[in-house]
């Protein structure tokens, strides 16, 4: 599912490494949304660099997809990942 955020950029993380087959990347962003909740956004690999235009208390708008993600050890419980596109 693709989604719009708006929002005031409150944290943005330093760049992580992820080992497996493929090294990868990601960088984390806060934002606060016009309701007053907050987001965590994740950009990976070549997408980073559109993070890195933004700067701690800009308003920014966020093209997005969402995946859902049943949890493995309480079948019950899903959890939702939002990725920069």
């Amino acid at each position: 599912m693709k989604l719009e955020i708006i929002g005031q950029v409150q944290y943005i993380s330093e760049a992580k490494e992820i080992s497996g087959k493929e090294q990868h990347f990601f960088k984390t962003i806060w934002l606060k949304t016009l309701e007053n909740s907050y987001i965590a956004v994740n950009a990976w690999d070549d997408k980073m660099e559109k993070v890195d235009e933004y700067k701690v208390k800009d308003i920014v708008t966020l093209n997005c997809r969402v995946e859902s993600h049943q949890n493995k050890k309480r079948e019950g419980l899903h959890f939702h990942k939002i990725f920069l596109i």
